[in-house]
């Protein structure tokens, strides 16, 4: 997950797509590479995505560039660009590709270490996983849970669907246990819990490290918390939501997020377990929580 060396660094210049976009149709097509990923989200605060290409000689990154809300690639400038890359030096001969994020302190002409996908080059097309050594170098597959609705920071018994818990316990009366089993995370990462309500609107729960400690947020209520992540949402409630609120039919999940990105409220790309609020869910049922089917992934084509 470090950077390595000797360093050989080049830029990459974005082959045209769209009258938006420039780019050297000159290159050889050894020199391009086709990135094809679902699920990348949009980036904000100065936040962007690069690609890297390793060899024996050294890096080869491409010119930074973000996803837009329709999930197209765009440039700095917000233009629209094709997702083949041009490269200034043939990568044919490359060991691995990796995708990396960019935060306000790296700089694109070094690899940052915060790792997102990865592959090893072997023939023309190459797997991007979350689990590759190049990338993140976590494997979540095996990652599970479960959750319970429930209000344990306040003592009204009529709002029991109004908080997301990650534990569950045997009465109503009991102290939570811990219920999800997640792999560590690189120093980078931390994880977060989100709500989406059935309107669309997304609620943080807090970021944590450890399933069996308090998280580190306690947005939407004044109580004494459980010894698991969750949160209930009773006060402070955001603009366009009223507390507390039926959380029947929402989407519970907990994603990894980049301890240095401050843009809270967007969960990132990487969501690692996902589970749904029945309607009239019952506050002492656990509810599973399960990865994704499929987890963050790609192909790196080299055209």
């Amino acid at each position: 997950m470090r950077i390595l060396t000797p360093l050989l660094f080049a830029s990459l210049v974005w082959m045209g797509c769209d009258s938006s976009s420039s780019g050297d149709e000159s290159l050889p097509s050894r020199f391009r590479v086709v990135l094809d990923i679902d699920g990348l989200q949009p980036m904000s605060n100065a936040f962007q995505y690069q690609l890297w290409a390793r060899s024996d000689n050294g890096f080869v990154g491409s010119d930074p560039f973000n996803v837009g809300a329709d999930g197209r690639f765009i440039n700095p400038q917000g233009q629209v660009i094709s997702k083949t890359l041009s490269m200034q030096t043939n990568v044919a001969n490359a060991t691995a590709l990796f995708l990396v994020i960019n935060g306000k302190g790296d700089s694109p002409v070094v690899p940052s270490n915060k790792r997102l996908l990865a592959g090893s080059v072997s023939g023309g097309t190459v797997a991007l996983r979350l689990s590759h050594v190049e990338a993140m170098g976590v494997d979540f597959s095996a990652a599970s849970g479960q959750f319970m609705v429930a209000t344990p920071t306040d003592s009204d018994p009529a709002n029991e669907r109004s908080g997301i818990w990650f534990g569950t316990r045997s009465s109503a009366d009991a102290s939570f246990e811990p219920s999800v089993d997640l792999p560590e995370l690189p120093s980078e990462w931390i994880y977060e819990g989100f709500v989406t309500l059935a309107d669309g609107t997304t609620l943080r729960t807090g970021t944590f490290t450890r399933a069996d400690r308090v998280d580190g947020a306690a947005l939407f209520f004044n109580g004494d918390s459980p010894s698991v992540p969750g949160e209930d949402f009773l006060v402070n409630a955001p603009d366009g939501v009223s507390f507390p609120v039926d959380l029947s039919g929402a989407t519970v999940f907990i994603t990894a997020e980049l301890i240095d990105d401050d843009n809270e409220l967007s969960p990132s790309s990487v969501r690692v377990l996902s589970g749904t609020v029945p309607t009239g869910a019952d506050a002492s049922a656990p509810l599973a929580l399960q990865p994704p089917s499929p987890l963050l992934s790609g192909t790196a084509t080299l055209n």
